[in-house]
């Protein structure tokens, strides 16, 4: 005759809800890590290293939840880029100079700036300031072909 309760059979369904709760909790973490990103796109101190000391977790778990989006550093980077792209959409980034928007998004130097940003989009920043939305569309549209791949 067979028990109605099986030893192994709740062990395994705890240990599935303990890591189900791990995921959400971790999905709600990496809201959180966005949003603080987010927020202080303009710290140059904005790194992996913060990311632990803020959130309180460990290089390996930050690892683990931002490795299939390149890891923390492409993050960090890829919205910066993203935000430098909007600012010179903008009637802010027309006034401005790109270096001086490189600067307050964290970036070292607009060397390095501007070849990140043409590798993401496929166009300078110059070239979006001044060709408008027709050269950041086509921009924007390389990189969302860039990304689904």
């Amino acid at each position: 005759m067979s028990s109605p309760f099986r030893p192994a059979a709740a062990g395994r369904r705890r240990n599935n809800d303990v890591a189900k709760r791990r995921w959400l909790l971790s999905l709600g973490r990496k809201g959180g890590v966005l949003q603080f990103i987010d927020a202080n796109l303009h710290r140059p101190d904005l790194d992996l290293a913060l990311l632990m000391q803020q959130f309180r977790v460990s290089r390996a778990h930050l690892c683990r939840m931002f490795a299939g989006d390149g890891g923390v550093r492409a993050v960090i980077r890829d919205r910066r880029l993203n935000a430098a792209y909007r600012q010179l959409l903008s009637h802010q980034g027309k006034t401005g100079s790109i270096t001086s928007i490189a600067h307050r998004l964290g970036f070292s130097s607009s060397n390095q700036f501007l070849r990140a940003f043409r590798e993401q989009f496929g166009v300078t920043p110059s070239e979006v300031r001044h060709e408008g939305i027709a050269s950041g569309e086509r921009g924007l549209q390389a990189h969302l072909r860039k990304v689904k791949r």
